[in-house]
């Protein structure tokens, strides 16, 4: 293989990887975000800015808020797995350029 052609391939390969990181840390931040609504819909928040008037939320509120972070919890783990698959890919083709 030309020289030029697997570093095509590896540039690829890495760009492929980075975006796919970018994709996790905003999936990451999302469950974040989910995370701390669900916290404040079973703690409770304060209503119309007042921190001394709580409304709770209900649980259909909850398992809402739960839904969604399992989704995203499924969504990070295909992309992590995809992520692994990608190394695992770039480092079988580093061993075969190396050989």
């Amino acid at each position: 293989m030309e020289k030029e052609h697997v570093q095509c391939l590896l540039d690829e390969a890495y760009a492929a990887l980075r975006n796919l990181s970018e994709k996790i840390a905003k999936l990451e931040d999302e469950a974040g975000q989910l995370h701390q609504a669900g916290l404040n819909k079973m703690i409770g928040v304060g209503i119309h800015g007042d921190p001394t008037k709580f409304q709770h939320g209900t649980k259909d509120q909850i398992h809402e808020v739960q839904s969604q972070l399992c989704k995203l919890n499924y969504f990070m783990e295909e992309a992590r797995e995809e992520e692994r698959r990608i190394l695992a890919e770039i480092n079988e083709f580093q061993e075969k350029v190396k050989a």
